[in-house]
This record gives structure tokens, C-alpha cells and sequence, in this order.
């Protein structure tokens, strides 16, 4: 709140305490004893809060985001085969267009904030969607569908967006709140064991599965995309 309260007052903004919220992240059961002031202001607290379209929930798991976006991404592949009528000759690269201009933008979207835990919730929605272009049972094994369409796990997808946002992170002004936000969560992550409650571990332990934990090092230089083969199974 005072890192809040601090890049507001420096920059001449008023906060509209109406619609601002609290969710207080941590496990098991919130206090009703926690009270949180903005500019002397009481701010309400609330277990879980839609910002942007990504549904923040007090436990920092994301879950319910996750239930949330496999539905959208479900719901525009039902869409898709609802206005094809009549059959139509397969192409492979009409097939991976739509999957990243309607399903992937559905599924997907804010991806590297909140799915970093939550790729193989995430790649049901494209194994539906291939297997129904293909015309596949379902029970038809997921690296099989992935390797003839030669489309990578969907883990592969959420780890690129969640490197084109670190990079946009430690490219940030030092006293930018986005920073400042982040040495905050970098610095909590210091002798944490579990990575489900930390976007900053969560990374690292993507980057170390990858061989890419080399790249943590860099601030302004170029991040490098996901070796893909370790997403082929």
C-alpha cells in the first residue's frame, strides 16, 4: 500500500478509493483483523478481484482463472465448428491460425501473469481443438496430436509470454511501480521452497527445466525463446 500510495502521490494521480480493493494473498484463513489505509482512507478487502480480465484470488493460485479460461477457450472452439457447416479439405496452416487467433487469444490471454502453473489445464484446450479438426478420439494420446500437427505444449506458449513480460519488468524504471512490484516479489522468493505462490520462482524453475537459467543474469538484452523439443512430450 505505501508503494502504491508513493507512485501515485509522485506522479499527481487521485485514487478512486470506490473502486479500489484489497486481496490480501497468503494461505488458509483471512483475518478479519487486517485493515489497510490508502491516503488515511479504510480500503475495502475482498477475497478475490477481476483486474484487466485475470480474476486475482486471495490464495495467489490462480485455479479459478484457470476453470475460467479453459471454459473461454472451450466455448470459442464450440463457436468455431458451430459456423462450420458442411466438411471442409484439412490445412494445417488454417488450422494453427485459428488456434492462435481465436483460441490461444482466449485461453491464453494474461497468460504469462497467472498460468505458469497451470499448462496442462491450459493444453486440453488445444488438444480439444486439434483433435476435433482432426477428427480424433479423445482418448488419442496428447504428444501423438502435438507431434503430426508439429504444434509445441501450450507450456511453451505461457513461457514466452511470461519472458516478454520479465523482459518488460527489468526494463522498467527503477522507480516505476511495475519494479518496484517485482524486487518486492523477488525479494520474498529468498529462501521460499514452494514455487506455487511465487511468479518469480515459478520462472526460474521454468527456466531451469529448460536450460535457460543462464538468462536471469540479463536486464536489457535480448530473452530467448523457449527451447521447444523440451515441450515435445
Amino acid at each position: 500500500m505505501d508503494l502504491t500510495a508513493k507512485f501515485f502521490n509522485s506522479r499527481g494521480f487521485q485514487v478512486n478509493l470506490m473502486k479500489t480493493k484489497v486481496v490480501v494473498f497468503k494461505r488458509g484463513r483471512q483475518s478479519s483483523k487486517e485493515k489497510f489505509t490508502l491516503s488515511n482512507v479504510l480500503v475495502e478487502k475482498v477475497k478475490a478481484y477481476t483486474y484487466l480480465g485475470v480474476l486475482f484470488s486471495s490464495n495467489g493460485q490462480f485455479a479459478s482463472q484457470a476453470v475460467e479460461s479453459v471454459q473461454k477457450g472451450t466455448a470459442a472452439t464450440g463457436a468455431i465448428f458451430s459456423r462450420v457447416k458442411k466438411p471442409y479439405a484439412f490445412d494445417i496452416d488454417v488450422t494453427k491460425r485459428l488456434l492462435d487467433s481465436l483460441i490461444h487469444s482466449t485461453s491464453l490471454y494474461a497468460a504469462g501473469i497467472w498460468a505458469l502453473n497451470h499448462s496442462e489445464a491450459l493444453e486440453k484446450v488445444q488438444q480439444n481443438f486439434l483433435k476435433r479438426t482432426l477428427k480424433l478420439p479423445n482418448n488419442t494420446p496428447r504428444y501423438f496430436v502435438r507431434l503430426e500437427t508439429e504444434t509445441p505444449h501450450t507450456k511453451e506458449k505461457i513461457c514466452s509470454l511470461a519472458l516478454g513480460l520479465w523482459k518488460r519488468i527489468l526494463s522498467a524504471p527503477e522507480d516505476s511501480l511495475l519494479k518496484s512490484a517485482y524486487l518486492e516479489l523477488r525479494h520474498s522468493a529468498n529462501g521460499a521452497t514452494d514455487s506455487k505462490y511465487n511468479w518469480y520462482l515459478q520462472l526460474q524453475q521454468i527456466l531451469r527445466e529448460t536450460n535457460l537459467l543462464h538468462i536471469r543474469h540479463e536486464v536489457n538484452g535480448k530473452l530467448e525463446r523457449p527451447n521447444s523439443k523440451k515441450f515435445k512430450k
